[in-house]
């Protein structure tokens, strides 16, 4: 087993950039990268909701800027907390 890190051993830093490019492409997908899994389930989840919403309820429109709100949100928000 000498190609898996052991505990203890520090992992490779997360690349800020790559993060914030992830969040725009799919909100939360940028924290799930960073390893804030569980916030970034949830923002994922939020999107996927958006989204649906956007084909049925609340048109195509006001779901694409909403979606685009909330994916400039997660990139600004998962970037500053990787150069922290």
């Amino acid at each position: 087993m000498s190609g898996l890190p052991s505990l203890g051993t520090p992992t490779k830093a997360k690349s800020p950039r790559n993060a914030m490019w992830l969040s725009l492409s799919w909100p939360g997908a940028g924290h799930v990268y960073a390893g804030v899994t569980e916030k970034g389930a949830i923002l994922c989840g939020i999107s996927l909701v958006l989204f649906a919403l956007s084909l049925t309820l609340i048109g195509p429109v006001l779901g694409l800027v909403l979606w685009l709100g909330l994916s400039l949100y997660t990139a600004i928000d998962v970037s500053s907390a990787l150069t922290r």
